[in-house]
């Protein structure tokens, strides 16, 4: 049993020195680390969640033209997760998206159509 607890220990030990090159670059511009960077500080278990943070990493991202990173900022916006909510500039970044072919932006932008989250409820668009 202990010896799972040290190697979990040296695993988060790893997982932080990655986060931290990670980190160096998307601060040097990579676009890859930028959108990678944002989403490890929202999702990476061992890590230190930092949602705000995110959101200005995945906004950088979005700004650099990346339809993952505007779904994702999107939802960010809906929830309100490391941004104020604003439900009808969620939909315009899914659109955004959509208009370049990401279906996960597809996928969300139903969803708010079917809830009627920052647009009016539209089942017949929600089920195109």
């Amino acid at each position: 049993m202990e010896k799972c607890w040290l190697m979990e220990k040296e695993f988060n030990k790893i997982k932080k020195k990655l986060l931290h090159i990670i980190k160096k670059a998307a601060d040097l511009g990579l676009n890859e680390a930028i959108l990678s960077y944002g989403n490890a500080l929202l999702n990476v278990i061992g890590i230190k969640q930092n949602s705000k943070e995110a959101g200005r990493y995945i906004k950088m991202a979005v700004d650099e033209g990346d339809t993952n990173a505007m779904c994702i900022y999107a939802v960010m916006l809906k929830e309100g997760s490391g941004v104020f909510i604003d439900e009808k500039e969620a939909v315009q970044y899914l659109k955004m998206a959509i208009d370049k072919g990401n279906a996960d932006a597809m996928h969300e932008y139903a969803k708010m159509l079917d809830e009627g989250v920052g647009v009016k409820t539209n089942m017949k668009e929600a089920e195109n």
